[in-house]
């Protein structure tokens, strides 16, 4: 049965753990309550309950290893976890109280609204992002921010009781922030889906039809595997967290939805602007971010902070109420990136490393990063952080990661230079990297080289490293016709050259992620007209396996138990 909650209950409940938050516990203004768990009623009702509280709300990904768990709580100050018992069994902190949310007897406690004043610069949440300097960096959003951005986010995308918002994006990402506040500040229903289900595309498109889902917020690569008739119930489309595709953009506003494109730094409260695309423009090749949204003002500068041209590029810098207070602990860096604006007397300007500029129309254009951070799936990367991991591990000496390939096959490539006795053992630095780095932070690909090479002034130069090298030495050529449709298939879904697949090779060491594990699933399903379900995809992980599979091909009905694994 799918557990359902009114606003009236969900008020009473939220008030009531708010309610015995303040009786047991130094909760209050800036205080920083930390929340693990997934995606729930449960947690829905615990991040109203901080704030209610007066309290900052830090939402942290069940899926982190917990040493990054560890370290978000250490670093934010956290005075209080909020968890269940199965997610804190493995976390050594020491003298931080936790509320099982579970077990905690609240009837004794007032359904009522608590008499207490927050103002607009108290904190209302912190997001961790990925920092350069190898640990991530907490982002301190003010109330300010998160109402101006919620009641103009309603206002554009015209969400109201009718509607039903789905919420997508994992916890510890921003975006979270924006569905759960749209479908509050609405009253429009909040559905959500089970992280299991949006990692199996057919299920989640039954959960859409069955919520009769209507506004969804989708990173671009997740929609691009979602056919016209699969969203057919939905009103409205957002993007955000990547480029937007132009012919996906255009086939969804052509047919009558509306599809908005949204873009925003986190330490800009979310969303700073957002862009409508009309289906008269036939398919743009740079989907727009838009024009800002209520007070924000959006400044496209050169070197020296001046304004530059229209049409021409330049640094993206936000000023406006939706400016975070800056990173937690770190001084250096927030008054690195949040400066003095010039064109506006006493108020802060937030330099995003965003590469945009203006067209004819007054839009603004994406066109990528000044730095080395990335977008990957939708999230945000320091390529740097993923190389100071590298560098610490046994045997090596330098590291350089980069994002490769392009479009739908992008993931991370790493290549390392080795002490002189070591060897580059792929597996075993795949598992230290995952004890210290989220899923989508650990390089599919890996390549050990003489040097790194150098431009003139002595940085890594990324144009020279070399292509990575998928031939094996022990490669086995296909030679089935099953075999020979599967290598064209996996090629198209990997990005990589037929002949680089051996037909004994694992899907997921050639690049392969949770993502193109679902396209090729659709693409199986088209070319061998078979209904097979994912799981049973995970089971044949070669082409070898899989064309076996394929051609004995047994239906089974078992199709309750599903992978966890990262979108």
């Amino acid at each position: 049965g799918k557990e359902q909650l009114s606003y009236a209950a969900l008020n009473a409940r939220s008030n009531q753990l708010a309610a015995y938050l303040q009786s047991n516990y130094t909760v209050g203004k800036d205080k920083v309550v930390a929340i693990l768990m997934d995606k729930s009623l449960d947690y829905l009702v615990s991040i109203l309950a901080v704030l209610k509280s007066g309290s900052c709300y830090l939402p942290i990904d069940s899926n982190h290893p917990d040493t990054r768990k560890a370290y978000m709580l250490k670093d934010s100050g956290a005075v209080l976890l909020l968890s269940k018992e199965s997610y804190t069994s493995t976390l050594s902190i020491t003298n931080l109280p936790m509320v099982d949310i579970s077990k905690v007897e609240l009837d004794s406690y007032s359904k009522e609204n608590l008499d207490i004043t927050i103002k607009g610069n108290d904190l209302a949440y912190m997001i961790y992002t990925s920092g350069s300097t190898g640990v991530p960096k907490g982002v301190m959003i003010e109330h300010s921010g998160n109402v101006n951005m919620s009641l103009d986010q309603v206002r554009i995308f015209g969400v109201d009781q009718q509607d039903v918002v789905v919420w997508f994006a994992a916890v510890g990402f921003d975006a979270s922030v924006s569905e759960i506040m749209m479908a509050l500040y609405s009253g429009a229903t909040l559905a959500i889906p089970s992280s299991g289900m949006l990692k199996d595309k057919d299920r989640f498109v039954s959960f859409l039809n069955e919520t009769k889902a209507s506004v969804v917020t989708f990173p671009p690569s997740y929609l691009s595997l979602l056919r016209l008739e699969e969203i057919a119930g939905l009103r409205a489309v957002i993007t955000a967290g990547e480029a937007a595709q132009g012919s996906k953009a255009y086939e969804i506003a052509a047919s009558g939805k509306e599809y908005y494109n949204a873009y925003g730094p986190t330490e800009c409260s979310v969303c700073v602007s957002v862009y409508k695309y009309k289906s008269e423009n036939g398919i743009l090749q740079n989907v727009p971010i838009g024009a800002p949204i209520a007070n924000t003002r959006l400044y496209v500068l050169d070197a020296d902070l001046k304004k530059v041209a229209t049409g021409v590029w330049g640094e993206l810098c936000v000023s406006g109420v939706g400016l975070s207070r800056g990173y937690i602990g770190k001084e250096a860096l927030t008054a690195e990136k949040f400066i003095a604006n010039p064109y506006e007397e006493g108020e802060k300007m937030y330099r995003t490393g965003d590469i945009c500029r203006w067209n004819t129309n007054g839009e603004l254009e994406f066109k990528g990063r000044k730095d080395t951070q990335v977008k990957l799936r939708g999230y945000r990367i320091e390529l740097g952080e993923i190389e100071s991991v590298v560098s610490l591990q046994e045997g090596i000496s330098q590291s350089v990661v980069v994002l490769h390939g392009e479009g739908e096959v992008q993931d991370l490539a790493c290549y390392v230079v080795l002490d002189k006795q070591s060897t580059l053992d792929v597996e075993a630095l795949k598992a230290s990297l995952t004890e210290a780095l989220p899923e989508y932070m650990v390089p599919t690909h890996y390549m050990a080289l003489e040097e790194l090479p150098l431009t003139i002034n002595g940085k890594v130069d990324k144009k020279r490293l070399p292509a990575i090298d998928f031939k094996t030495e022990n490669y086995v050529a296909p030679s089935t016709e099953t075999e020979h449709k599967l290598v064209k298939l996996w090629s198209q879904v990997l990005g990589i050259k037929e002949e680089a697949i051996s037909v004994n090779k694992n899907f997921f060491e050639l690049g392969g992620n949770s993502i193109k594990a679902m396209r090729l699933f659709i693409l199986i399903k088209e070319q061998f007209e078979i209904t097979i379900t994912l799981k049973k995809l995970y089971n044949y992980v070669s082409v070898k396996s899989m064309s076996k599979y394929i051609e004995l091909f047994i239906v089974e009905a078992d199709q309750d138990e599903y992978l966890e694994f990262e979108i």
